[in-house]
């Protein structure tokens, strides 16, 4: 490819170029050597530009041209794989995925030792270390074109940065799905009522009440107000059922305590279902044995990473005591159910989050906003704030009324170093 000649790319062409490298995992597919060798030239472009996260990446805002509908797609081809059936319908899936004229791209870019990534909309299309031998494979796909488009968009957003037009642009024009924000419960809940009367189905008003006045006048959320000189396996599958009955969970009554454990557990006990269940010293023994490992024995209803409910059995100087934690938005009534009851049978328990738990109860807490194709889990760290424990990006129906209500973060202001 002659690196002289001026390459500009339509959305429709980026989108193929990056549908085509990313994939469903946290690798990228292959590129050619070519592709590869162009990567030097675009880096030390991006590395004039001040970072916008403290570990270093990159992030430029790209806005870029629709293009003809010819760049879409070609309409003999579509027609002929049923696609489409007249030309009308053609121009209208054009419309239908390029609504507007332009098309805002969000490319991240980071460099590190030997290493070098590149995200275009948060989608990885570029994985690579220049210092390892990288083998060619006939399914490397070649995206030169794509490299040069982006040095040249680097070098283009250089210029913008020095002339001071490129940090006004983003501030004032990109669009409410490639920025963070916040917004608060009680506004998703003035936009989606339903969401809120569906949350609290299972969790009556003196509940409410109940949990709330006990985070904000004990300090239960980390320490609790008892311990217990032992504790048995017996002793914690009572608790799993005294959990289990507060949410209603349908066997409840027709199993024993530790069959309960084994249909809604995890299943990975680690041999706790075999220990005698009236015995400290086996609970002792198999709870300290540091030799043991790898199993989710406190996860006592199972989901995801972080969509499930765990009920750990916790030791101090002390003694034992329970922790329930299960923060995630469609999980956390039945944790609050879980606290509530372990603690009324009169068990030393404690709540993870429990006070932010509370703020969700009355809408005051606030939920961090991500870009599209951010997935809204473990985004902590784009947010410095320790009390927002849940994300959302904003949905597609209604936006202008979603981001009308957001409280959106500052665009960091780059600057050539």
């Amino acid at each position: 490819m002659d690196k002289n000649k001026e390459i500009r790319l339509t959305a429709p062409k980026v989108d193929v170029y990056v549908n085509h490298l990313s994939t469903s995992g946290f690798q990228p597919k292959g590129c050619t050597p070519e592709t590869l060798s162009m990567l030097p030239e675009l880096f030390a472009e991006v590395m004039k530009i001040s970072p916008y996260y403290a570990n270093g990446v990159r992030v430029l805002h790209l806005c870029v041209d629709r293009g003809p509908i010819e760049d879409f797609g070609d309409y003999d081809d579509m027609h002929e794989w049923g696609e489409v059936e007249n030309r009308a319908e053609f121009e209208q899936l054009w419309k239908d995925y390029y609504p507007d004229e332009t098309k805002w791209f969000s490319v991240n870019f980071y460099e590190c030792d030997d290493y070098q990534a590149i995200w275009i909309n948060h989608k990885m299309v570029i994985s690579h270390r220049p210092k390892e031998e990288n083998k060619a494979s006939a399914f490397d796909i070649n995206a030169t074109e794509l490299i040069a488009w982006l040095i040249y968009e680097v070098k283009k957003c250089q210029r913008e940065i020095l002339s001071g037009t490129y940090n006004d642009r983003v501030a004032r024009d990109l669009p409410p799905g490639h920025r963070f924000g916040t917004i608060t419960r009680k506004a998703v809940w003035e936009i989606c009522p339903e969401e809120k009367q569906e949350y609290f189905e299972n969790l009556p008003e003196p509940d409410v009440q109940e949990f709330m006045e006990l985070m904000r006048d004990t300090d239960e959320e980390k320490t609790p107000a008892s311990y217990l000189p032992e504790m048995t396996s017996g002793l914690f599958f009572h608790c799993c059922e005294l959990g289990y009955r507060s949410n209603n969970y349908e066997k409840c009554g027709k199993i024993s305590p530790r069959d309960l454990y084994l249909a809604y557990a995890d299943g990975r006990d680690e041999g706790l279902r075999d220990i005698p269940e009236d015995s400290a010293a086996a609970f002792n023994k198999w709870y300290f044995d540091r030799e043991r490992c790898g199993g989710h024995p406190w996860e006592v209803c199972r989901g995801g990473n972080s969509t499930h409910v765990s009920l750990y059995i916790l030791h101090s100087d002390q003694g034992f005591y329970f922790s329930v934690d299960g923060r995630s938005w469609g999980r956390s009534v039945e944790s609050i159910n879980f606290y509530l009851a372990i603690r009324r049978a009169g068990y030393p328990v404690v709540i993870r989050d429990g006070k932010k738990l509370a703020n969700r109860l009355t809408g005051t807490d606030r939920i961090g906003i991500v870009p599209d194709g951010v997935f809204p889990s473990y985004c902590e760290s784009y947010f410095h704030d320790d009390n927002i424990i849940d994300f959302m990006n904003l949905p597609d129906t209604d936006r202008e009324i979603w981001a009308s209500r957001c409280v959106w973060f500052h665009e960091p202001k780059l600057r050539i170093l």
